[in-house]
């Protein structure tokens, strides 16, 4: 899943129009992973509330955890690995958690460096749609 994200950041960079400011990107993957591949167009940010791309991989439903619309799937033999979500058109309510408990890995993902765990229930979301088309808990 993790290299899937090389591919994403390969899209973004000959897909999202040209312009002077770089596109504010959040992730959900640790730092380290997040920044790896990312292009010179692109900035990460700490909160979906800053950003306009919403880059992350399919694992333990991590990218269910915002709405948004999709631009763009990695997938093989029709498994989904990574998107990249446009948040452009979401506003967002203020986030009572810290950033940390907001989107940390749900428990079910069990250990990570052991790949263990089976993730969130298909069609949950920490983020779901509310009327106007904002984001709320």
């Amino acid at each position: 899943w993790a290299t899937s994200l090389r591919e994403v950041n390969l899209w973004a960079e000959d897909n999202m129009p040209e312009r002077d400011e770089p596109y504010r990107v959040f992730s959900n993957t640790p730092f380290w992973l997040a920044t790896m591949y990312l292009g010179p167009r692109f900035v990460l940010v700490r909160h979906p509330s800053q950003a306009e791309l919403f880059m992350t991989i399919t694992r333990w439903g991590m990218d269910q955890r915002l709405p948004g619309e999709t631009l763009y799937t990695v997938e093989r033999f029709g498994v989904p690995f990574a998107v990249v979500k446009d948040l452009r058109k979401l506003s967002f309510p203020t986030v009572e958690k810290t950033e940390d408990e907001a989107f940390a890995l749900p428990p079910e993902a069990g250990d990570v460096q052991a790949g263990a765990g089976k993730g969130p229930e298909a069609g949950e979301s920490d983020y779901a749609p509310t009327e106007g088309g904002s984001v709320g808990q």
